[in-house]
């Protein structure tokens, strides 16, 4: 069968992965009262895993939604997906931190519950990594909306592990991610840009 396949209105609360031995990415999407895009997102997502080679993980963290996020999230039935629930609304600081708690690839990718991606984004991935084995984060150029900055967005980049900030996210109410990507860039060695 396809490694991603999608099943909805399923009645069992959590799908989990099983311990992966050389995770090469984890997707991490922190979720909030996002019961209305999370479902594009996550197939979207699932389309892009689909399309590569590596192993994945996605990590979605449920911060104490109010809405049916959480229970969008568990009609879900993909063997990449790890949800986890925060028992009280934490921030998404908080949530990208127990994310990065779970996971266990080697490069951390960034996506927002209300975002989507391109079917060929692991792909694109893939290929800036294999053409660059030194390189520590890539960065989506100038037909990413926000790429084309360095400094200007969290989601738009890939990061080796081993670069991030290991104290985590701050808990501030607005421009945690700011000063986590301003620390992980320092952080980094080499930066690449690609614009697929």
């Amino acid at each position: 069968g396809e490694r991603c396949q999608i099943v909805t209105n399923r009645s069992d609360l959590f799908v989990t992965i099983s311990e992966i031995i050389n995770m090469k990415f984890s997707i991490i999407i922190p979720v909030y009262n996002a019961e209305l895009y999370i479902e594009r997102c996550l197939f979207s997502v699932c389309k892009a895993i689909t399309s590569s080679k590596s192993e994945c993980e996605v990590i979605c963290v449920d911060d104490c939604s109010k809405d049916n996020s959480l229970r969008v999230l568990q009609s879900f039935a993909i063997p990449e997906l790890i949800v986890h629930h925060l028992d009280a609304h934490a921030g998404v600081g908080a949530a990208r931190n127990k994310a990065l708690e779970i996971a266990k690839g080697d490069w951390i990718l960034f996506v927002d519950a209300d975002d989507y991606v391109e079917d060929n984004y692991i792909v694109a991935i893939e290929k800036a990594i294999a053409e660059h084995p030194d390189v520590q984060i890539i960065s989506f150029g100038s037909n990413s909306p926000y790429g084309a900055h360095l400094y200007a967005s969290l989601w738009a980049k890939v990061y080796r592990r081993d670069i991030l900030p290991k104290r985590g996210f701050a808990r501030y109410a607005h421009g945690e991610d700011r000063l986590y990507l301003a620390e992980a860039i320092s952080n980094a060695s080499k930066i690449i840009m690609i614009d697929e």
